[in-house]
């Protein structure tokens, strides 16, 4: 079931900011929300501070409607992920989404949204789903250059839905 209403999802935390996080996995995680949906933070970096992520592992599906990803909805300000690795699906689920034809945009199987920040040693292995800005690590970047180093998409595919 998709809330429309629900935000600031996310597996282990809705918002972060100021934190770090390191070692942890999780796995099978089954999150459906509105925007900013992560499978580990659904928003990160509100505050300012620096949120440091570091060896995270998510399996599982993550649907949304915008900024969606499999670590990370929306990473803001000083978001800084090293060696994590996502595996499933991300994206909307279409049979749950009545009205979402008008877009479901920055989809990413790491960061639906990145504003600042880098991610490095990254991995994401499946399917993301969308109809703008979708990208097999990241989404949508706001910020050059891109941020990225040593990431791969993995095995899977992109599934650009079309919507104008």
């Amino acid at each position: 079931f998709l809330d429309r209403s629900a935000h600031h999802v996310g597996a282990l935390v809705g918002q972060c900011s100021g934190a770090s996080i390191s070692k942890v996995r999780a796995i099978d995680v089954s999150i459906a929300a509105h925007h900013n949906v992560g499978g580990l933070c659904g928003f990160s970096g509100s505050s300012g501070l620096p949120i440091n992520i570091d060896r995270v592992t998510v399996t599982g599906s993550i649907k949304g409607y915008q900024d969606v990803g499999g670590i990370i909805g929306a990473a803001v300000f000083t978001t800084n992920l090293t060696n994590v690795d996502f595996t499933g699906t991300v994206g909307v689920d279409l049979s749950q989404c009545d009205g979402c034809e008008d877009g479901v945009s920055r989809v990413g199987g790491i960061i639906g949204l990145l504003m600042g920040g880098r991610v490095s040693q990254a991995r994401s292995q499946g399917m993301v789903i969308g109809a703008a800005f979708l990208g097999g690590i990241v989404g949508k970047v706001v910020k050059e250059p891109a941020p990225l180093s040593v990431c791969s998409p993995g095995s899977g595919h992109l599934e650009d839905l079309g919507w104008e």
